[in-house]
């Protein structure tokens, strides 16, 4: 880490003592002065405090309306064991409704099965109390087929605020030491963004942007990424930051 903030103070060294030799003519009363823009990511972590799994239901028939009605029949049962949990209808989403024609191949020759009918369902868990219930009760289901089961939290949008004032602090973090190493007296924040800043027009005389990244930084594809490690749920929230030097 030490090695890294050392290399990070040399290029930023580099770029402003250019500035200083190229700067021959006076500095416009406009001249926003010598800046340095850093990369900071932030990251908190949760227990997660719902679900959401997607089932299917499916049936086959030679006859295509009973290959339908099973499948009605078998939706039917399986709300009824969701009201039962006390799972609220807007929480249950039929994704897809399929039906084809489905063949196997026995005695060296192409045969029709029947009509096969699919059914899939995504169902969001508020409560994960709730689903070391449920859960058991659909594995005994000969009916259900258990497909991806996800984790998240209920409060992602305070979960990113945390993230970002942590992003903040970390870039401030930063250039405070580069500011120090450079011999300089102060900074001050120009812009932040979440997003990449375009870098300033460096006009003769004008400022000129100095980019380093801070330990945690990320690329642009991270920036509102949520992955889910053992029972944690984690969030991470990228920031740039514009610092004027002074």
């Amino acid at each position: 880490m030490k090695t890294l903030l050392h290399l990070m103070c040399l290029c930023a060294l580099a770029f402003l003592h250019q500035s200083c030799d190229t700067s021959t003519g006076g500095v416009a009363s406009n001249d926003r002065g010598r800046t340095m823009i850093l990369n900071a990511t932030g990251e908190v972590s949760t227990l997660p405090d719902e679900a959401s799994i997607t089932l299917q239901l499916q049936c086959l028939d030679k006859d295509i309306t009973k290959s339908k009605q099973c499948l009605l029949d078998k939706s039917e049962a399986l709300n009824k064991l969701f009201k039962t949990y006390k799972i609220a209808p807007e929480d249950i989403l039929t994704t897809s409704i399929n039906q084809g024609k489905e063949y196997g191949w026995q005695n060296n020759s192409n045969v029709f099965l029947g009509y096969r009918s699919f059914l899939s369902i995504s169902l969001k868990i508020r409560k994960l109390a709730v689903l070391e219930e449920l859960y058991p009760a659909l594995l005994t289901n000969e009916s259900v087929t258990i497909g991806n089961l996800s984790y998240a939290h209920s409060k992602v949008d305070s979960l990113s605020h945390e993230a970002y004032q942590k992003a903040l602090t970390s870039a401030n973090a930063l250039a405070d030491k580069l500011v120090k190493k450079m011999g300089l007296s102060d900074k001050e924040i120009l812009r932040v963004a979440n997003v990449e800043l375009p870098l300033q027009p460096q006009n003769y005389g004008g400022p000129v942007a100095v980019q380093a990244e801070s330990r945690m930084a990320t690329d642009a594809a991270a920036n509102s990424r949520i992955t889910l490690n053992y029972g944690n749920v984690y969030l991470s929230r990228t920031l740039q930051v514009e610092y004027r030097l002074k």
